[in-house]
């Protein structure tokens, strides 16, 4: 059966990342699945974007689990393929990184966890994600597909 996790709605507002930095937050993983898409829903198109899923360690992202091919973004919805995973239950991060200044979508949740590194895109993912900076009160919309 087929299972979509993480913001997979459209949030109403655009935001404004720039690259050089990769920034994301948590998704829950109620039960095992197997992931076979990474996603995420742009405002702008044209964008090269890498989404990365990591595991998390005490509330940080930390292993990395899979990323996509850099893929140029179109408005809406970019499911992109990766080799399937599997996922045990948990608390995973789903992050994005960017070539040159782009929008997706996102809300404000107070509390809502973000994390973020300085990443140059093309450059290797952190792995792991290493000490990272933080603030609180947005969700973005990236999401897995799977079964």
């Amino acid at each position: 059966m087929a299972a979509t996790l993480g913001n997979d709605v459209e949030f109403p507002y655009a935001s404004s990342h720039a690259p050089g930095y990769l920034l994301g937050g948590p998704i829950l993983v109620p039960s095992p699945i197997t992931v076979t898409h990474l996603a995420v829903i742009a405002k702008a198109a044209d964008a090269q974007v890498v989404v990365a899923l990591y595991t998390d360690a005490g509330g940080v992202p930390d292993a990395l689990v899979a990323a996509t091919a850099p893929t140029t973004m179109v408005i809406g919805r970019n499911e992109i393929g990766i080799p399937h995973v599997s996922l045990a239950p948990g608390i995973y991060w789903l992050m994005g990184t960017y070539d040159t200044d782009t929008s997706i979508g996102f809300d404000t949740t107070p509390g809502a966890p973000v994390r973020y590194v300085e990443h140059v895109f093309g450059n290797p993912l952190p792995q792991p994600f290493g000490a990272s900076f933080s603030y609180d009160g947005q969700r973005f919309n990236y999401y897995v597909r799977g079964y």
